[in-house]
């Protein structure tokens, strides 16, 4: 056993993952409930599309600003108690969403639930960092976001399930029970770091200034790079998946909300399966720059064909959906790219830094743009509206080229 872990098996640091890892699927799954919810929410608070578009990237105002700030927080406190103190906010803000009466309430609880859940993805990676072979990270970055996509999927079907037989506030509340054993999970199992790491890492921690911490990251233009990409990737399933696909569906098939949900979920299905699958191929291969335009191709052939190839049937949006979320799996790349730039005391503000990139553009950004392009034409023309997700791939793959090969970062 290696002297730089405590005497725990082989099995601890697995289970401490999982729960982080968990955690993401968590706030997944709240961060795209509110797609299986458009018509209940329009209702319940008098709105229409752009204000429901509004309503559901308002989670991600707080979400992405908290990013740095969430890092910073796993660097300097450890994992363990901003993921007791994250998940105890997060069940309350969710209560709070289901008990809102008015369109103002809701956006606050969502924000609020947005702030909470900040540090999910920097918690699941660190742990990832800290417990593991460096050598293992973008297969456990794979694996991490694959829990966050089954969330997704989780809630495109469960929850649409839930919605249409106990309606959508008792959805939520449900949501939040889940939250309580998710948080007895993490005070019994998560531990910061294996003892040699810690005592490293506290050294070379107290030579860094916060400011210093942060200005070793965002002072590398390859973190932004690497960032803009996950970003753009990304934005397929924060602005098109957790919104807008759903509601496509059903108008454009005339299918039923939990048959949209399906189809919709094929997406995160699809995501859940590719993100481990490009992270091992680019442990395998060592070329992750090459994957990541694959993945990027791929995604963007699918999106072309099921928004503007006439008669396409319902059985081969599952293929195309599928597809699309395969390909865009390859914006956790980024993250193991980073990894291998930033040394041990800020690979949380790293990680964080990455994942506020990752979400800023789908759906603060294109979520609303989307709502607006719809309202804009009456006839609510969706091949326009998504028109901008597309644009989104085929912008990242032009950012491929300023992303240079990961052998030269390594330290």
């Amino acid at each position: 056993m290696s002297t730089t872990k405590p005497r725990m098996g082989k099995v601890m640091p697995w289970v401490i993952w999982s729960i982080g890892a968990i955690y993401v699927l968590y706030q997944f799954l709240l961060q795209s409930s509110t797609s299986v919810m458009v018509p209940c929410l329009m209702q319940a608070f008098h709105i229409q599309a752009i204000g429901v578009g509004v309503l559901s990237s308002s989670f991600f105002w707080a979400y992405t600003l908290c990013q740095i700030p969430a890092g910073i927080m796993v660097d300097r406190v450890g994992p363990r108690k901003v993921i007791i103190f994250s998940i105890i906010i997060c069940v309350l803000a969710t209560i709070g969403f289901g008990v809102a009466n008015d369109a103002h309430r809701a956006e606050a609880y969502r924000i609020l639930m947005g702030f909470a859940t900040a540090p999910a993805v920097a918690i699941a990676l660190y742990l990832s960092a800290v417990w593991f072979p460096i050598k293992k990270f973008a297969l456990l970055a794979g694996l991490t976001e694959a829990m966050g996509m089954l969330g997704g999927a989780i809630g495109e079907r469960f929850l649409a399930q839930c919605v249409g037989d106990f309606g959508w506030r008792p959805t939520l509340f449900i949501s939040a029970a889940v939250g309580i054993f998710l948080l007895i999970a993490a005070i019994i199992f998560i531990h910061d770091h294996p003892v040699q790491a810690l005592q490293k890492k506290r050294r070379r921690q107290r030579e860094l200034t916060i400011w210093a911490q942060l200005k070793s990251v965002i002072g590398i233009a390859q973190t932004w790079w690497c960032g803009l990409f996950a970003g753009l990737l990304f934005s397929i399933i924060g602005g098109f998946a957790s919104l807008w696909a759903v509601p496509y569906v059903q108008l454009e098939y005339h299918v039923n909300l939990s048959t949209a949900a399906l189809v919709s979920a094929m997406i995160f299905i699809g995501t859940a399966v590719g993100a481990p699958t490009w992270g091992w191929l680019s442990d395998r291969y060592g070329g992750r720059r090459p994957i990541m335009a694959i993945g990027t191709i791929m995604s963007l052939i699918s999106m072309l064909l099921f928004l503007y190839l006439s008669h396409v049937s319902l059985a081969w949006m599952y293929v195309l959906f599928l597809t699309l979320g395969f390909g865009c799996a390859v914006y956790v790349l980024p993250f193991a790219i980073v990894s291998r730039i930033m040394p041990l005391p800020v690979k949380g503000t790293a990680m964080g830094f990455i994942n506020m990139l990752c979400i800023v553009i789908g759906a603060p950004l294109l979520q609303p743009i989307s709502g607006w392009l719809l309202e804009l034409h009456h006839d609510g023309d969706y091949h326009l509206a998504l028109s901008v997700f597309p644009m989104a791939l085929a912008l990242g793959l032009l950012v491929i080229l300023f992303i240079k090969p990961v052998k030269a970062y390594y330290n």
